[in-house]
């Protein structure tokens, strides 16, 4: 039987790995390399591997091998040493080879004092391939400064799809809702490195940056994955977003109207055309746009609801109706996007004529954070003016009620 210590300072991260395990993961295996002065863990989703490296103990007796165990019992067993990930205690487990089943069985015991036990399998072709990757490929070194301060810049840009900086030009733009945008740099600034990553892929390398001791941080990029080590713990991330990102265009949205409308009102308006059945099978609403004023619509032959909604400022040049998909106008969100009251709504046309209705909020004022598409709706014009002019009638009759109340009697 040998021991195996996992010293505190590698909890974490190995806590972090396993994390990532999950059933029914393609490649459901955690595996062990040992080598001559290392051990080398990898595990995670098979999209987003992790590799944890531990230096080798003088006296540890463990030939040089690579094999693999069940993932999900490792992470049970590796969940059941809590209380000395707590207290920053080494844990122990051990490797022991079972003449009967012809194999290194890795034991060890939880803090309730069940014994788990995992059968060594050949070692996982998948993590063979990554390990062989992270050695082989070329990468870039960064100082983790410099890669804390990327990672400051893409978080002003969030959301995004994809975030990039290029260190041949000195420039860095993102994707965000369909769209391409670029930015200006800090003052100072100078980009050290080429890098195009997904918001996951971000998180994982400012946690990286911010967490390390190493002054230094590799970093391998293609267009299928990104590879971050700081010599201790390497992170990845599938990329296959990227090379959509790659045959993209800039499309140049420009903003052909402009309205600031009550948040609450939109929301509330939005919510209870799904609540009207007639309405919500129709999966249509119509924006109808003037220059002193806008409505929400939406109407069937059998039911309808129509909201004049309250605007602060309202830029545009000729009245427009527009038609939207509720369905995606009702995955829009809206709640806590702004600490105001109302909120920036932008009909935007690309050089193509595409339509788009944009969301913005308080930290982008200029791009929108989301948004669904819009197609022109005149046709309906007609019929909405008359649903207007009656709602109006029906104000005003309200209006003249309340004039002969018994407040009075």
């Amino acid at each position: 039987m040998h021991p195996i210590n996992f010293q505190p300072e590698i909890h974490a991260q190995l806590t972090e790995l396993v994390s990532g395990i999950k059933k029914g993961n393609k490649h459901p295996f955690v595996t062990f390399n040992i080598t001559e002065d290392a051990l080398y863990i990898i595990g995670g989703e098979t999209e987003s591997l992790m590799m944890v490296k531990q230096t080798r103990e003088q006296d540890c007796p463990l030939e040089k091998g690579m094999f693999s165990y069940s993932a999900t019992a490792f992470a049970n067993l590796w969940h059941g040493q809590q209380t000395l990930i707590n207290e920053k205690k080494t844990i122990s487990l051990q490797f022991r080879h079972d003449d009967q089943q012809d194999g290194v069985l890795l034991e060890g015991r939880t803090e309730m004092n069940s014994f788990r036990y995992a059968l060594a399998q050949p070692a996982c072709d998948h993590h063979l391939t990554f390990f062989n990757k992270v050695f082989t490929s070329p990468n870039e070194t960064i100082d983790t400064k410099h890669v804390r301060e990327i990672c400051g810049v893409a978080g002003e840009c969030a959301p995004f799809s994809i975030f990039e900086v290029s260190k041949d030009n000195n420039t860095v733009q993102f994707e965000r809702d369909n769209d391409i945008i670029p930015i200006e740099l800090p003052e100072g600034m100078k980009i050290g490195v080429n890098l195009a990553i997904t918001p996951e892929a971000k998180r994982s390398l400012e946690a990286l940056a911010q967490n390390t001791k190493n002054k230094t941080i590799s970093i391998y990029t293609d267009d299928d994955q990104v590879i971050f080590s700081d010599g201790q713990t390497v992170k990845s991330h599938d990329l296959g977003s990227l090379r959509a990102y790659r045959e993209k265009q800039r499309q140049n949205f420009e903003a052909i109207a402009k309205m600031i409308v009550n948040i609450f009102e939109f929301k509330s308006e939005r919510d209870n055309f799904q609540k009207i059945e007639e309405i919500k099978k129709a999966n249509q609403a119509l924006l109808y746009i003037t220059q002193d004023s806008m409505y929400f619509a939406s109407f069937t032959p059998q039911a309808g609801a129509l909201m004049k909604l309250t605007t602060s400022s309202i830029t545009t040049s000729q009245e427009q109706l527009y038609s939207v998909n509720l369905n995606a106008l009702a995955k829009i969100k809206i709640k806590n996007i702004t600490t105001a009251k109302q909120f920036k709504m932008t009909v935007l046309r690309n050089t193509q004529g595409e339509l788009k209705l944009g969301f913005h909020n308080d930290r982008d004022k200029e791009y929108s954070y989301d948004s669904v598409p819009l197609e022109h709706a005149q046709s309906l014009l007609p019929e909405l003016k008359h649903i207007i002019e009656t709602s109006e009638l029906d104000s005003n009759a309200n209006e003249q009620n309340d004039l002969f109340g018994y407040d009075d009697v």
